[in-house]
Order: C-alpha cells, then structure tokens, then sequence
C-alpha cells in the first residue's frame, strides 16, 4: 500500500512532441513547398508563353504559337476518382484532320483531353462512335489545351497551364506558410529546451510560445490567396489568360497588406473596447481622484 502510496504521488514526466516527429512533419512540409517554388516559375513561364501567342500560320505551325484543330471524337471514357477528395475525369479520345496534320511534325494525329464529366456534358460530347461529334482542338506546343464541343461551348483540359500555375501558386503559399510556422517552432524550442523531449519530475508540462503575429499573417495570406485565385478566374474568364500572373500576384500582395492593416487597426480597437478608455493625465482608467492635499 505504501508502494502504491508513493507512485500516485509522484509527478508523472512532462513531455514534448519527439523531436523526430517535429523534423519528419518539417520536412514533410518543406518538401512540396521547395518543389512549389521550384515549380512556380517553370509554369509562370508556360502560362505567359501561352497567353501571349499567336496564331499559327495557316499549314505552317511552329513550336511557340497557337493552332486550332478540327477533329472527331472517337470515344469518351469517365474515370471515378478513388479517393475522398478527388473528383470524377472525362477522357476525351479525339483524332485530328489528316489534312491539318499530314506534313507537320507539331501536330499529332489524335490527343486525348481531360476533363470534368459536367464539362464533357455541357461540350455536347457523348462519346458515341456512331455519332463522331466534330470538335475543334487548341494545340500549343504539341499539347492539347482547350476544346470546344458541338454545343459552342470550350473547356480547358484539366493540366493546361492555366490550370497548373493557379494550382502551383496556391499550394506553394500554403506549404511555405506551414515550413515557415514549423521553422518558428523548432527555434523556439531548440532555444528554450534544447534537444530535449521528456522532463522527469516537472510540475507544468513545457510550453513552446509562438509569436503573437504568426497566426493572425497566416490567416491574412491564406484568405488573400483565395481570393486572388478567384479574381483570377474571374479575369480569365472576362479578359485572358494573360491577366492571370499579375492578378494572383497584386491580389495577394495587396490583401495580404490590406487584411494585416485591418486585424491591426480591429484588434487595438478591441483592446481599448475590453480594458476600457483611458482617461486622465495619467491614463487612470475611470474611477474617481485621490485625496486633495490640504
């Protein structure tokens, strides 16, 4: 009984995460984030490469301009996304003109074209070998880009470089975002405790403080960065591809900016609203004088 006496009231060891799982999810973090930014200028390239090309000459296509080719479909496959996040894909089995492709190395005789099933319907595209929907393929640089279906309607395939750079440029922040904020913690705490992960007899279990800004900018970048993806959608759709580089960018910079003047301005007001207003010389807050001197 004793025994048992003395092993409740012992303190029981104060832990930290291991620190071999704060550098595993560091570098998982760090990873895609070295790749984003690695990645982001290739597609910032591709994407302004494209937007801003010319149309082919007629019959004589080069490498960096825009040629639109006329085809028929041949097949359309639906593929089910096996995951919980992903989403069902359209493959679009199309073969071009002969007389387009015949003599010009830039242009291959079919393409296959991915995109959502909605967008496959909205094509008018069916898929049926019987009925050979004509289409009209956007090619650069060997690679299908967009299609229009029977119905008039055009859709992008699902890795243009539009897709690519608004896709890139977005799950770049977020992972630089998260390797800065594992960054800020493991010198925080490599600074405070070392290396270490358990301490045996502590009476309060350790605590790493983050700074007080960290949060609220994580916050600040990640709702502008949404909503420069949006804006730039929305650009896309009402100007060009080429508006969606300087879009991104400015309404990122901008509401980043913007957001972190308004948490700063809403959050002093919110203080002085909490501890009420000083008044007084001296900021006393309210309450009455002290005795006169006689």
């Amino acid at each position: 009984m004793a025994r048992s006496d003395r092993s409740a009231g012992r303190k029981k060891p104060a832990d930290l995460v291991p620190m071999w799982g704060v550098l595993l999810g560091l570098a998982v973090a760090l990873l895609p984030a070295v790749a984003g930014v690695s990645y982001l200028p290739k597609w910032t390239g591709e994407l302004w490469s494209y937007a801003t090309a010319d149309e082919c000459p007629a019959r004589a296509p080069a490498a960096d301009c825009v040629i639109r080719v006329p085809g028929e479909v041949k097949s359309r496959t639906t593929i089910e996304g096996t995951g919980q996040n992903s989403s069902d894909e359209a493959d679009i089995y199309v073969t071009l003109d002969r007389d387009m492709a015949r003599g010009s190395p830039d242009i291959p005789g079919f393409v296959t074209i991915e995109v959502t099933p909605g967008e496959a319907d909205d094509l008018g595209i069916i898929g049926s070998v019987e009925q050979g929907e004509r289409v009209t393929v956007t090619l650069f640089r060997q690679q299908a880009i967009e299609i229009t279906g029977p119905s008039g309607e055009t859709a992008s395939k699902n890795n243009s470089p539009t897709v690519q750079f608004a896709a890139t440029f977005a799950l770049t922040v977020v992972f630089v975002m998260v390797s800065f904020a594992g960054l800020v913690y493991l010198w925080r705490r490599v600074r405070l405790y070392g290396m270490r992960s358990r301490f045996p007899g502590a009476g309060e279990k350790p605590f790493v403080p983050m700074p007080g800004w960290l949060i609220p900018t994580g916050i600040c970048v990640g709702v502008s960065t949404v909503a420069a993806v949006l804006f730039g959608w929305l650009a896309v759709l009402l100007f060009s591809d080429a508006v969606l580089v300087p879009v991104v960018f400015g309404v990122t910079v901008v509401g980043s900016i913007v957001l972190g003047v308004c948490y700063r301005v809403l959050s002093a007001r919110a203080r002085v609203l909490w501890h009420g207003k000083p008044s007084g010389r001296h900021g006393r807050m309210g309450g009455t004088a002290g005795p006169a001197k006689s």
